[in-house]
């Protein structure tokens, strides 16, 4: 081993590739084959993290817009009613009549059915803003 750190330190050529001479030189390995092996894993490396930027196909994109973005796959559930004077009524949210996309909080009569707007989609809509706020619960 002293002899090829002379060839080294000499600038003698041990007949390596000039990368292996300079991986030796600047990270001290005195072996070929841990020379070899660490410009492997190197290679390894970078090849990784080109994989790792590459860009996602167009098919996986317009999926992504889907679950995402559009909510297509929103799960569509039966809210639980939310019961008034012990039974007496009950509230539940439902899509809005007067508000397209919106949802109204509503209530029943339990004896009679009688239905009763409680909160308009439209009184949930901020003052400049394009479209009422969403329900995702209420007590």
């Amino acid at each position: 081993m002293t002899v090829l750190r002379e060839h080294l330190d000499a600038g003698q050529s041990t007949g390596d590739p000039p990368v292996l001479l300079k991986l030796r030189r600047h990270v001290g390995v005195t072996s070929q084959r841990t020379a070899r092996w660490t410009l492997a894993v190197a290679g390894a490396v970078v090849a990784a993290a080109g994989l790792l930027t590459a860009q996602a196909p167009p098919v996986l994109n317009a999926e992504l817009e889907r679950i995402f973005a559009r909510d297509e796959y929103r799960v569509q559930t039966v809210a639980q009613p939310t019961w008034i004077d012990r039974g007496a009524r009950y509230a539940a949210v439902e899509p809005s009549a007067s508000v397209a996309g919106a949802r109204d909080i509503v209530e029943y009569d339990s004896a009679t059915g009688q239905r009763t707007v409680l909160v308009a989609a439209s009184a949930l809509k901020p003052a400049g803003a394009a479209t009422p706020l969403s329900i995702d619960g209420y007590a």
